[in-house]
């Protein structure tokens, strides 16, 4: 990270956030941050124009570091195939749909906010 952030945008995430509580997840959020801080490290933290301060950005920039669940597991819940991770106590689906590009408002805000052809 040290190498890349005067080169590019880093967005940290924290993968496979299902299998950690959410007490663990506000723990691990709070350690990267102040790490990504000791080490003197710039992430990508939505400043853009004050003008285009939309609401995608500011929750974009309060997720940081990003919980994700993510899988390659086409699954069966109810009537409806889904991508997601089958656990004894139910399904954790990933929210962006690869295939026909629904994406959430932060993954949309990560892949399009300062692109010209967002898609």
């Amino acid at each position: 990270m040290k190498e890349l952030h005067n080169l590019v945008n880093i967005i940290p995430v924290i993968a496979k956030s299902d299998t950690l509580t959410q007490t663990e997840v506000r723990t691990l959020k709070t350690r990267i941050l102040q790490e990504i801080s000791d080490n003197g490290i710039r992430i990508y933290n939505g400043e853009i124009d004050e003008e285009d301060d939309s609401p995608e950005i500011r929750e974009l920039r309060d997720a940081i570091p990003m919980a994700v669940v993510g899988s390659t597991t086409l699954l069966e819940v109810g009537n409806k195939r889904v991508r997601g991770r089958l656990y004894p106590w139910g399904v954790v689906e990933s929210k962006i749909n690869y295939y026909w590009a629904k994406p959430t408002s932060s993954s949309r805000v990560c892949l399009s906010v300062h692109v010209r052809h967002p898609y």
